[in-house]
């Protein structure tokens, strides 16, 4: 049982002082979170508005019931049936 502890200990420090030796891999790990920022944040505020902005909970409700039925035509129409039609 102490060795899970002490092994978890030494991995921990294994990875600090690996990151605080970084002198390109920072800058590439910066470069990496900048680019994950702009596809996660500003790329969702220019291009993926929410569908259901401005709806009230009954229009909202409708919607939702829509898709639902138009997903479950679709999915219907391309699934196997379970009970071939002879």
């Amino acid at each position: 049982m102490n060795s899970i502890p002490k092994m978890m200990s030494s991995v921990f420090r294994f990875y600090r002082d690996g990151f605080r030796q970084m002198t390109l891999g920072r800058t590439l790990w910066v470069l990496i979170l900048i680019k994950l920022f702009v596809i996660f944040v500003i790329m969702r505020l220019l291009f993926f508005q929410p569908a259901m902005k401005g709806l009230s909970n009954d229009e909202k409700q409708q919607r939702v019931a829509t898709e639902i039925g138009a997903l479950q035509g679709f999915s219907n129409r391309f699934s196997p049936s379970i009970h071939p039609e002879q």
